[in-house]
C-alpha cells in the first residue's frame, strides 16, 4: 500500500513540475487565449500566471503572454494579459480600475481612435486595455514602438476579440439580449445624430462602426446604448454614444460612473460655457506635452446620457470639436 501511495505522490509531483515548466498545458483550454497557430511569424516566449487588482484590493487571476517576432530580439516583444471575470459588470468595473492604476495616464480610445469591444483605453505610445463581455485584455509593445507596431497590435486585438466573441457563454448572450430590449431605438438615435453627421462639418466623413455600448447603472448592473463612429480620409474619427434610461436620475448616475471609468469630463448641456471650460482645460494640459490626439466628454438631458469622443492622429481641432457638440446639443433639444 505504501509503495502505491509513494508512486502516486511521485506521479503527482512530476505532473505539477511538468505543469510549472509548461504553463501553457494548464491554461491552453482558456478559450480566448491566443496560441501559436493564431500568431504566424511569432514565437510564444513565455506564458505565466499574473493578477490584476480591483478597487477593493481584491486580486483577479490573469494569464500573461510574451510574444516575439521570429528572427528578432526582445526589443520587439509584445505582451498580452487576459483576465476572465464572473460577470460583464465585474469585467467593466475591474478593467476600468486597472486602466487607472498606471503612472502614465490612459485615455478613452484605441490606437486608431475607434473603441475596441465594450470599453477601451489607450495609454503611453503603444499600450491598450479593453473589455468585451466578461473578459478584460491588456496588450502593449513597450520598447521602440512604431506606427507599424500599432497596426500590428490592432490586428492582434481583433484576433482576441474574435475568440472572445466566438466563445461568449449562453448566459452572457442571453443577458445582453434582454438588456438590448430597453436600448434607445435606432430611429431615435438617428433623429438626434443625422443632422450632425450630414452637416457641412462632417461632409467628408463616412460611417465607420456601430456597437451596442454599455453603461453601468450601479456596481452590478449595466444597460445598453448605441455607439456609432464616423471617420474621414485623414483618419479623424468622431464617436457618439447615446443611452436611454428609465429616469433622469438614473441617467445622471450612469454618466457619473462613465465619467469615472472613461476619464471623460461631464459638461452641462444647458450651459455650453461648461464645455468651453473643459476644452480650455484640455488645451492647457496639452501644453505640457500630454496626449493631444484624444478628446471625450459626457453630458445628460432628461433620461438620455451622451458620450462624445474624437480622435485625430495629428492633433485635435478644438473648434471642430466644439461645433460638433454644439450641433448635437441642438438636436437633443429638439428631440
Amino acid at each position: 500500500m505504501n509503495n502505491i501511495r509513494n508512486i502516486f505522490i511521485s506521479l503527482l509531483l512530476a505532473t505539477i513540475l511538468f505543469v510549472l515548466i509548461n504553463p501553457s498545458i494548464t491554461i491552453s483550454q482558456e478559450k480566448f487565449i491566443l496560441i501559436e497557430e493564431d500568431m504566424p511569424g511569432y514565437e510564444l516566449i513565455r506564458q505565466s500566471e499574473w493578477y490584476w487588482l480591483g478597487s477593493q484590493g481584491k486580486s483577479y487571476d490573469t494569464i500573461k503572454q510574451r510574444w516575439r517576432p521570429n528572427g528578432t530580439d526582445d526589443r520587439q516583444d509584445i505582451y498580452i494579459e487576459y483576465c476572465e471575470f464572473e460577470s460583464e459588470a465585474e469585467a467593466i468595473s475591474v478593467t476600468s480600475y486597472h486602466s487607472g492604476s498606471f503612472a502614465s495616464p490612459y485615455y478613452w480610445g484605441a490606437f486608431n481612435g475607434s473603441i475596441v469591444g465594450d470599453h477601451s483605453w489607450v495609454g503611453g505610445e503603444s499600450a491598450m486595455i479593453f473589455v468585451r463581455g466578461n473578459v478584460g485584455i491588456q496588450l502593449c509593445k513597450p520598447i521602440l514602438p512604431t506606427a507599424e507596431d500599432l497596426t500590428t497590435l490592432t490586428i492582434i486585438a481583433d484576433k482576441i476579440l474574435d475568440k472572445i466573441e466566438t466563445n461568449l457563454s449562453a448566459e452572457i448572450l442571453s443577458l445582453e439580449e434582454t438588456v438590448r430590449q430597453k436600448q434607445i431605438p435606432v430611429n431615435d438615435y438617428q433623429k438626434i445624430t443625422n443632422d450632425v453627421v450630414n452637416s457641412e462639418l462632417m461632409n467628408d466623413f463616412s460611417a465607420f462602426t456601430t456597437w451596442d455600448s454599455k453603461w453601468m447603472i450601479d456596481t452590478t448592473t449595466f444597460t445598453m446604448g448605441i455607439r456609432a463612429e464616423w471617420k474621414n480620409e485623414n483618419g479623424i474619427l468622431v464617436g457618439i454614444d447615446i443611452c436611454k434610461f428609465d429616469t433622469a436620475e438614473q441617467a445622471k448616475n450612469a454618466a457619473n460612473i462613465q465619467n469615472e471609468q472613461t476619464y471623460s469630463p461631464i459638461f452641462n448641456m444647458d450651459s455650453l460655457s461648461s464645455l468651453e471650460t473643459i476644452i480650455d482645460n484640455w488645451v492647457n494640459k496639452r501644453k505640457y506635452g500630454l496626449e493631444s490626439n484624444y478628446f471625450s466628454a459626457i453630458t445628460t438631458k432628461s433620461n438620455l446620457a451622451v458620450h462624445i469622443y474624437q480622435f485625430d492622429s495629428t492633433k485635435i481641432n478644438t473648434d471642430f470639436t466644439y461645433s460638433i457638440i454644439e450641433l448635437l446639443v441642438e438636436q437633443i433639444d429638439f428631440f
